[in-house]
């Protein structure tokens, strides 16, 4: 009871400095940033940005979902099941506990599905480790002089990562994996869309990136929020993200940080709407006792 407590506490502890970090950075932006640009002009961006946040989670379920074919959840995880539980893990994600969203997430499987939560652990490993890669690739192409060379980095690294993904599986999982060669277009896609997201937030806030740079950010921000001790990155995510923008050249870290913190607040609006809708339509007695039809 005293090491749960403890566990608690250090989360809570992190919720904290997480909120100081935020307050932080809107005080330091107030002072770069004139708050009249947050007008009914800029209504369509923040739109853009919710509609983006909607395909965000759309597509990370559809990767999960994919990856989850791999393992031995029984009955099978449907597509339309594994949205719902990506979009109340992504609710639950920022309650102030221990990584509340994947262990919510594999307890439900291993509830509904049988699936064992080693099983769960592999599958978000697999995501973390392709978003790891893919910021990799990001990172070499931003260092690079040529634009040309970038491209090439890019194409080479994508088409590498779809025809050895299948071989890679079988050899470390000791598995079949149907599919395997969409993980990687799959997860460059949900980091497209989230650059999307931080070029419209930057744009609302008087602030310019080039496409490269929101890829970059986008993926340092999605590892950075896999791993933060905070909700979903919360505070950490916004000056990790600022400072690097400000390193690329691309804005100062207080209004970059705040351009991201837009980000996130519309993310945790749709967030909220998505998860309540989807806790709904979950499931949350377990299935053993029922009779199965032969």
């Amino acid at each position: 009871m005293q090491q749960i407590s403890s566990k608690l506490l250090f989360r809570l502890m992190g919720f904290a400095i997480g909120l100081a970090l935020v307050v932080w950075a809107v005080v330091l932006a107030g002072q770069q940033i004139d708050p009249g640009i947050l007008t009914l002009q800029n209504a369509p961006g923040i739109l853009a940005i919710a509609v983006l946040v909607v395909g965000n989670l759309l597509v990370t379920a559809a990767l999960f979902w994919i990856i989850t074919r791999c393992f031995d959840a029984d009955p099978p995880v449907t597509l339309p099941q594994m949205t719902r539980i990506i979009c109340a893990s992504a609710l639950i994600n920022y309650l102030p506990l221990g990584w509340p969203g994947p262990v919510a997430r594999s307890a439900y499987l291993k509830l509904r599905h049988n699936m064992p939560v080693r099983q769960s652990v592999t599958v978000l490993a697999i995501v973390m480790a392709l978003s790891g890669l893919l910021m990799l690739v990001l990172v070499a192409m931003l260092l690079v002089p040529s634009k040309l060379l970038a491209s090439g980095i890019a194409i080479v690294s994508m088409l590498a990562l779809m025809a050895g993904a299948g071989a890679v599986a079988r050899a470390v999982l000791k598995r079949p994996c149907t599919a395997a060669w969409s993980w990687a277009p799959l997860k460059a896609l949900d980091v497209i869309l989230g650059a999307v997201r931080l070029w419209l937030a930057f744009a609302v806030l008087g602030q310019s990136l080039t496409p490269l740079q929101a890829l970059t950010l986008a993926a340092v921000d999605t590892v950075v929020s896999m791993l933060s001790l905070t909700p979903s990155g919360l505070g950490v995510s916004e000056w990790v993200l600022g400072y690097l923008a400000q390193g690329m050249g691309a804005a100062a870290s207080p209004a970059a940080a705040v351009a991201k913190l837009l980000d996130r607040s519309v993310n945790v609006l749709v967030v909220i709407v998505a998860g309540l809708v989807a806790l709904r339509g979950l499931p949350l007695t377990s299935p053993v006792d029922q009779p199965r039809v032969s």
